[in-house]
């Protein structure tokens, strides 16, 4: 009995102490439901999928760039500048439109670098150095630098005047050509629908300010008429000379952002005096700078501005680049992006954005026994014109066995059509990437019957499967396959899939007779899913070092290296303790944190997770706003798949402030052809406080008294139980 007591004495004192002890967990763990299939409509609609996560973190308008990809990201790695040798080591393509202009796509993120110093006066602050565009789904969102300092709301001195030019439906039969400058149009063949006007002479613009709104930000239709809300906002740093801009989608006619696909810019910098006019500087075009392939003296001469830039979205939507997603717990629904603007354009200019491929989605229907995909192209998928898009999707279930499979072709044959493309068996490559396919869907659109019909065919040594069960709506393909005509089980494998659109032709074209693949000189594929652009020249050498492969596919050679593979899934379950001595919404000095985490695997056969042990996960803790990042620690997973990490004080490591919690699994090795990099964000924030957890002891009064009248009672019932035993 004296035990119990003893007992008792000693939790109720530490409860006292230390009331309560605080677990706040971010996840519960991993949760054994049964698999979840989606209920897919054919109908050209790709909202019934399951949405692409964003690669590119939030962005907050006020002026600090922190949450871009500049040299102020906290983390190098995600540091984009204009050094071209950095970007190709990590093997970011860079397309070098001439001298010093370029632009790269990275993480959800397009950027432009502009020529330095090619102004037409010596405005520092109307020469543009860069141009980044990202969106979410409310919002396309903008950043702009520029050389020197800009003056923001000074009255009587003259400012920056930016002119932003927005077309999101490529169509050259509507919109405007003239601008704010009564000596500088654009060109008739890409007109604007929407205009963007910011003149920071404005007295009302405050610097470092979120200002929304017109006439502060300004968003004309073609017929200049005012469009802007209060939705559209931007905020201006003039000491850094950056300007944010945030302009609500509805603003600029978007309805349906995930739909957009493609955005088309001209961007022109002005002298301002806060009129919104831009100050005359000589004899025609008032133009400063502008983004082009030329100085902006000679893009100007003219007075006609000829350069724009076409940036494709995806459904988040973000700017799309390449990249390989896992769509779900279970690896049943798979999506493959792709470079945008890197399609071959030649003998069908005008329509070469129908064969530009976004991003590519496969969803196995165990169930039904159906392959679903769903091919985004950036252009219009009907097949009203000259030509339709047709895209060849190949195979290979076995892609480390490249000694199999001989009776199939590499070669890309169309059934029933006995036209061959000339993409023949891959020349020159280590044999590991020239694997044959073993199954070819082909997806095919013609209205040779007056009707725009589509049509699907698996093709093996014979044709294995024909059918209409395709639907094109505008810039989405949709459809499927019977899943065992491909393999049954392949979506328990690692598989190979090459991805690649041509140009069938519904009337003459270039001399060549309709409802055929067009056929032009060297390869006639015109675009394909791989990490680099589908066409280039070779490879780009750098300090006498080969730096990346600047396309995919060269004019005289015939072959495809784009080796898409698909991994299985793996699934990172986090928890975050901490405990807190005074119960209140900090983490202070003197409170200490672990994490703990499951590193798992999806095993189809048994329909269970299985662990990933040996692992290293790599735990840090990012600010609310991105601008800071602190690595706090790795650790390995045991046996078991289960990571433990103790961070201890964790107020005596990083600075006060909100917190998210992020754990990476980043594949090294053999793994990276298995498994993909996968990220934990907890949904949950953290308060850190640089101060001793008793200087914010605010729990109430009557807790701690409780406990000593309850070890009063207890020290009591003990003495009379000693005197009565």
């Amino acid at each position: 009995m004296n035990k119990l007591f003893t007992s008792l004495i000693i939790v109720l004192t530490i409860q006292m102490i230390f009331d309560p002890l605080s677990s706040i967990t971010i996840n519960e763990g991993l949760k054994r439901n049964p698999i979840h299939y989606l209920s897919i409509t054919i109908d050209g609609d790709p909202t019934d999928w399951p949405k692409l996560p964003p690669l590119h973190p939030p962005v907050s308008i006020d002026g600090y760039i922190s949450d871009w990809y500049t040299e102020y990201y906290w983390r190098s790695e995600d540091r984009i500048t204009r050094d071209v040798v950095t970007n190709y080591s990590k093997g970011i393509h860079v397309f070098n439109v001439s001298g010093d202009n370029k632009f790269l796509h990275y993480k959800g993120e397009f950027v432009w670098f502009d020529a330095l110093n090619d102004t037409r006066l010596d405005v520092s602050f109307a020469d543009l150095i860069e141009m980044r565009v990202t969106s979410n789904e409310t919002h396309l969102l903008m950043l702009v630098r520029v050389r020197g300092k800009i003056p923001v709301g000074i009255v009587g001195q003259n400012s920056l005047l930016l002119s932003i030019l927005i077309d999101t439906d490529m169509n050259w039969f509507n919109g405007n050509y003239t601008t704010i400058d009564k000596y500088t149009n654009v060109s008739i063949y890409a007109p604007w629908d929407y205009q963007v006007i910011l003149d920071l002479a404005n007295p009302n613009i405050v610097n470092l300010k979120r200002l929304c709104g017109s006439p502060l930000i300004d968003i004309r239709n073609s017929e200049y008429a005012s469009v802007s809300t209060l939705n559209s906002c931007f905020a201006v740093n003039g000491e850094k000379g950056v300007v944010e801009l945030a302009i609500y989608w509805r603003d600029i006619g978007v309805e349906k952002p995930w739909n957009v696909s493609n955005v088309r810019l001209y961007l022109l910098t002005f002298i301002g005096n806060g009129t919104g006019v831009p100050v005359n500087v000589g004899d025609g075009s008032a133009v400063i700078d502008v983004i082009s392939n030329y100085d902006t003296a000679t893009e100007v001469s003219d007075n006609v501005i000829d350069y724009w830039l076409d940036i494709g979205f995806n459904t988040v939507p973000e700017p799309v680049s390449y990249n390989f997603y896992v769509l779900d717990r279970y690896g049943l629904t798979l999506a493959w992006s792709d470079l945008s603007n890197d399609q071959r354009t030649d003998y069908v200019p005008e329509e070469s954005f129908d064969l530009d491929i976004l991003t590519f989605y496969l969803h196995f229907d165990l169930i039904n026994n159906r392959l679903y995909f769903l091919i985004h192209l950036k252009g219009n998928a009907g097949v009203d014109r000259r030509i339709s898009p047709i895209i060849a999707i190949a195979i290979d279930d076995t892609p480390t066995n490249c000694t199999d499979n001989q009776n199939y072709r590499s070669s890309f044959d169309m059934p029933g059509y006995n036209t061959e493309t000339e993409l023949g068996t891959p020349i020159g490559m280590d044999t590991s990437r020239s694997c044959n396919w073993f199954r070819l869907i082909w997806i095919v659109g013609t209205n040779s019957t007056g009707d725009i019909t589509y049509w699907v065919a698996v093709h093996g040594l014979y044709i294995l499967y024909n059918d209409t069960s395709v639907t094109a709506n505008y810039h989405f393909i949709e459809g499927y396959v019977p899943l065992d005509v491909i393999d049954p089980y392949l979506y328990e494998k690692i598989f190979r899939v090459e991805v690649a659109t041509f140009a069938y032709t519904l009337t003459w074209v270039d001399n060549q007779e309709p409802y055929k693949v067009l056929d032009i000189p060297g390869p006639n594929l015109y675009d394909c899913i791989a990490p680099y652009p589908t066409w280039g020249n070779g490879t780009v050498v750098i300090d006498n070092k080969v730096y990346a492969t600047y396309g995919e596919v060269y004019y005289d050679e015939y072959w495809i290296d784009a080796f898409n593979t698909n991994k299985y899934v793996v699934n990172l379950d986090v928890k975050l303790y901490y405990v807190s001595y005074d119960n209140d919404q900090y983490i202070e000095l003197g409170e200490y944190v672990w994490v703990e985490a499951n590193l798992t695997t999806f095993n189809y056969a048994t329909r269970e997770y299985k662990p990933l042990p040996n692992r290293t996960l790599k735990v840090y803790f990012i600010s609310i706003d991105y601008s800071r990042g602190y690595y706090i620690g790795s650790n390995t997973t045991d046996e078991f798949g289960y990571f433990y990490l103790y961070v201890g004080e964790l107020a005596d490591k990083i600075p006060s402030g909100t917190y998210r919690l992020l754990v990476v699994y980043e594949p090294v090795g053999n793994d990276q052809l298995i498994y993909p990099r996968v990220e934990f964000w907890s949904s949950e924030t953290y308060n850190v406080a640089n101060r001793p957890f008793m200087v914010s002891v605010n729990e109430p009064i009557y807790v701690p008294l409780i406990a000593l009248i309850s070890i009063l009672v207890i020290l009591l019932l003990k003495r009379y139980y000693d005197n009565h035993s």
